[in-house]
């Protein structure tokens, strides 16, 4: 926070555009502030914030160490951000972390926590630095005296003008989010550390005792329950999207009987409630076949009542009659409310007005009755 004249300004935001000049991004009350160059401003930092600011900004410099340790020399800093309680690190690398990899890493993160590792930031000459294998961000400049931030001595070495704790002890936990790529040759790792960490472990330990309670699971049994269970709902989908073809194509004979002579096309024009996408075509095809070498022209409407989906087919014979499914789709879903297209033999659209299905049927019999 910045006091001017009596206004408290709330910091946003520091930024460092040249050396030598610091730029403070404040927010301005609503009551308004006035202030001149020349004034005299004290400058008030926010304890808990800045506690928070360094135990995100000291992990981060651990988990680069880690990475290194554990990936490899190769996994070198490409970008970084860290707030209380959160940080992100962008790393190089061309595959990902394991599952197994990742746990190594938060757990070697961790002991380097709990190890109380001394913090310590020395400035010396930019040459003496990289000789001491002081790490650098790639292509940023340095002026000739740096700020060199030791973890444990030689465990982490990084050339840093931030802020940090005293020991890492007082970082009290990390806990690793995940692993991304987030372009060619880079990946990123996020994290929570300290109180935030121990809310996000909490959460997930109250989550595993709310599914252990409610499949009656001992904790260890979890994830071999979890996989049963998924297991034997593919199965029961699987049973049931059988069950439904066959229901469908039990009806297929039916609806080819229902057809009706409209200008000398056998037209099969039927709302299909639960039926959309693959299964809609699929059926259409079916019923266009089983029309034979009459001339055919099947209209199916289908789908969910918020998002109908329709079908046009025709047969050769229909076709050398002017019914062209490419054109009929377009009279068929102007009534649901959507559009269509496709080729001259299937073609298929939606809408978002599902109560338009009979207008729909009964549009494109009007169009070949002409």
């Amino acid at each position: 926070m910045l006091r001017i004249n009596g206004a408290e300004l709330d910091v946003l935001d520091v930024q460092r555009p040249v050396p030598g000049l610091i730029v403070h991004k404040v927010q301005i009350p609503e009551s308004g502030a006035e202030f001149t160059v020349g004034d005299e401003v004290d400058a008030r930092v926010d304890g808990f914030h800045r506690a928070g600011s360094c135990q995100a900004h000291s992990a981060t410099h651990i988990v680069h160490a880690a990475l290194r340790e554990l990936v490899g020399p190769t996994a070198t800093q490409a970008g970084s951000y860290n707030k209380p309680g959160y940080l992100r690190f962008d790393f190089s690398a061309q595959h990902g972390l394991s599952p197994a990899l990742r746990d190594e890493i938060e757990q070697r993160c961790n002991e380097a926590i709990r190890d109380d590792l001394l913090v310590t930031a020395t400035e010396m000459p930019l040459q003496e630095a990289r000789a001491m294998g002081a790490m650098a961000m790639f292509g940023e400049k340095y002026p000739p005296v740096v700020r060199m931030v030791e973890l444990g001595g030689p465990w982490s070495r990084e050339l840093c003008g931030g802020t940090h704790v005293q020991r890492t002890s007082q970082i009290g936990l990390l806990s690793l989010l995940g692993e991304q790529s987030v372009g060619s040759g880079t990946r990123r790792v996020e994290a929570l550390v300290s109180a935030d960490a121990f809310d996000h472990l909490a959460a997930e330990r109250a989550l595993v005792h709310g599914l252990t309670q409610i499949l009656r699971v001992q904790p260890d049994q979890l994830t071999d329950r979890v996989e049963r269970l998924v297991a034997e709902l593919r199965d029961a989908e699987k049973q049931i999207a059988d069950l439904k073809s066959a229901q469908l194509r039990a009806g297929v004979a039916d609806m080819v009987a229902r057809a009706t002579d409209v200008g000398g096309i056998s037209y099969v024009g039927e709302q299909v409630s639960g039926v959309s996408g693959n299964d809609l075509r699929t059926l259409a095809t079916d019923i266009r076949s089983r029309l034979g070498d009459r001339a055919g022209v099947v209209v199916l409407v289908g789908g969910a009542v918020d998002k109908p989906s329709a079908v046009v087919a025709t047969n050769a014979a229909a076709r050398a009659l002017g019914a062209r499914a490419g054109a009929l789709i377009g009279i068929a879903t102007a009534e649901l409310g959507g559009r269509g297209g496709g080729k001259d033999d299937l073609a298929q659209g939606g809408g978002t007005d599902g109560t338009g299905g009979a207008r729909a049927v009964e549009a494109v019999r009007r169009a070949l009755a002409g």
